[in-house]
């Protein structure tokens, strides 16, 4: 699947957006314990709250690094108890608004949240099936609970789609079938789809994508590149004209974070330089850097961020383009 990647790179078959999103993770709570959640990087953070120090340090991002865009994530955004006054504050500082959620949540709250301003709702969505939902925990859950959650997001989504953009976010792991029965629904619902790779076991997603790519007959249009991150992709259109995008890292590396680091050099980094996180530890505001560590320079403190080498590292390799 990388290859295939690299050859649309090479033929000049690709489209680059630059870095201009921060991912805030709000809170490490879920209602689901998904096997292959990376947690944002740490599963011991604390609640973001809203505040002063929070909209300064989207201004932060805003003034200094040009971004445009605030992606809430967690744990489930959609539980946080200020997840409402989070998103007003972003869309006072004119920033897009994004958030990923399992779909479990009250349609009152999401309503809620795109009064507030919420611009795009990204719902996890891995399987149709409630018994392979159900393994797909940690600890398993039984078919019941699965049947209940699938039926909860099938239902949200008839009942948001006319009121905000829906994406559908899919892992593949080791089997296209779940993959497979998505895609011909968010076809026939016109939905965005995202195929997302499980990072922990590459390798054997690409190969399964590329599996689930061919037996939909689809075809690689453009490759896609973050310029200042290692998120970049592959769009494919199948045989009855359906569009949808193949999520792929690339081996992007910021010098001054990753210079040293003993897990690239060894080939165990997963996720590369993907993009800044703010996180809260003992009620201060952090960004991360990497998924993997959670030493310094990996984790700072937002104002030591901003004057760190690794904030200026990212406005001068957002003009990049090598893959």
């Amino acid at each position: 699947m990388y290859q295939i990647f690299k050859n649309l790179v090479a033929k000049g078959l690709v489209k680059y957006d630059s870095l201009n999103c921060v991912r805030v993770k709000v809170h490490d709570t879920c209602q689901w314990s998904c096997h292959f959640c990376h947690k944002e990087g740490s599963g011991s953070s604390n609640p973001v709250y809203n505040g002063t120090k929070f909209a300064d340090t989207l201004v932060d991002f805003r003034d200094q690094l040009g971004f445009t865009e605030v992606h809430f994530t967690g744990g489930e955004p959609a539980i946080h108890t200020e997840i409402t006054e989070l998103i007003k504050t972003a869309k006072k500082l004119d920033f897009r608004v994004k958030m990923t959620s399992n779909g479990q949540t009250g349609v009152d709250q999401y309503l809620a949240c795109i009064d507030c301003g919420l611009d795009e709702l990204n719902l996890s969505i891995h399987t149709l099936d409630g018994a392979q939902l159900a393994k797909m925990m940690s600890p398993i859950r039984n078919t019941l609970w699965g049947n209940r959650a699938i039926e909860r997001q099938l239902t949200l989504i008839s009942l948001l789609r006319e009121h905000i953009k829906i994406k559908i976010n899919t892992v593949v792991i080791d089997n296209e079938n779940p993959a497979l029965r998505i895609v011909e629904f968010v076809s026939a619902a016109n939905l965005e789809w995202r195929v997302m790779n499980e990072l922990e076991h590459t390798e054997v997603s690409y190969s399964t994508m590329m599996h689930m790519c061919n037996k939909l007959g689809a075809k690689p249009l453009c490759a896609q590149i973050i310029q200042g991150s290692s998120s970049c992709g592959i769009i494919f259109q199948t045989l009855d004209g359906f569009i949808f995008k193949v999520k792929l890292i690339r081996p992007f590396l910021v010098e001054s974070l990753c210079g040293d680091c003993s897990l690239e050099k060894v080939g165990q980094c997963r996720e590369f330089y993907y993009g800044p996180r703010i996180e809260a530890h003992n009620q201060e505001l952090m960004v991360r850097s990497c998924l993997h560590r959670s030493n310094p320079p990996s984790i700072l403190a937002a104002e030591e961020f901003f004057t760190h080498r690794i904030a200026k590292d990212i406005i001068a390799l957002k003009k990049a383009s090598s893959i």
